[in-house]
């Protein structure tokens, strides 16, 4: 399994075990007794994680990418990353 599909199948696991937790809590008030206020919390808590972690990926990335740039310019990639960015040679 590649890892991308590892990730994704990992994260719509959690997303599915949130939705249950919702469905079927350890007490009378789950979404499957006819309490929706449970599974509307489960629900609020999990697009607040999923935003949390979205953009503090993103602001990670920002960060990295202002000290450490993630791409060539445009004349070192035209030289050849090779050269540009391992100083090879070639004989």
């Amino acid at each position: 399994m590649k890892k991308a599909n590892f990730i994704i199948l990992t994260i719509l696991v959690v997303i599915a075990l949130a939705f249950d937790a919702g469905y079927f809590p350890d007490k009378d008030v789950g979404l499957i007794y006819g309490e929706t206020t449970t599974f509307f919390y489960h629900l609020l808590a999990m697009v607040i994680v999923i935003a949390f972690a979205f953009f503090g990926s993103l602001l990670l990335y920002k960060v990295v990418d202002i000290v450490i740039p993630m791409r060539v310019t445009e004349e070192k990639e035209l030289e050849g990353l090779d050269t540009s960015q391992h100083d090879e040679s070639f004989v």
